[in-house]
């Protein structure tokens, strides 16, 4: 339990600059800064080629990966000084929440199936509960 409140707080310093917020700190905890709007949303899967593929879409697409995401970013710009296992827990927090804001029409562009990935694991089943996903396109 302490590991992820040093994460959390080190998220929060690491994500505001240079005083955090109170609606930056409130945004992150709530999990608002992984929102996008409807049919926006693009996940992968399967390594650096999956994630390479999801945001040249994006790009050309108009779309959103969860690294485009204000707290993707900041969660990017973090993980390098995290211990595999905090940056792991601040990776699903994010992922679950980029997840559960997701809304209509969603992307996935799968290269390697991982049954441990963190696609499969947090975000698929995020997906699968989420009323607000009418659909699932694998590419």
């Amino acid at each position: 339990m302490s590991s992820q409140i040093i994460v959390v707080n080190h998220l929060f310093t690491q994500a505001t600059s240079p005083e955090p917020h109170e609606a930056d700190v409130r945004g992150l905890l709530l999990g608002e800064h992984f929102s996008t709007h409807p049919n926006q949303a693009i996940f992968w899967s399967g390594g650096a080629e999956a994630e390479q593929e999801a945001a040249a879409i994006a790009r050309q697409e108009g779309k959103v990966t969860f690294g485009m995401t204000v707290g993707g970013r900041s969660i990017t710009s973090l993980v390098h000084s995290l211990t595999p296992e905090q940056a792991a827990h601040v990776y699903r927090f994010g992922s679950t929440h980029f997840a559960a804001a997701a809304a209509g029409e969603v992307e996935v562009v799968v290269r390697k199936y991982n049954a441990a990935s963190l696609f499969v694991r947090t975000e698929l089943p995020m997906l699968l509960k989420n009323l607000g996903v009418k659909r699932i396109t694998f590419r």
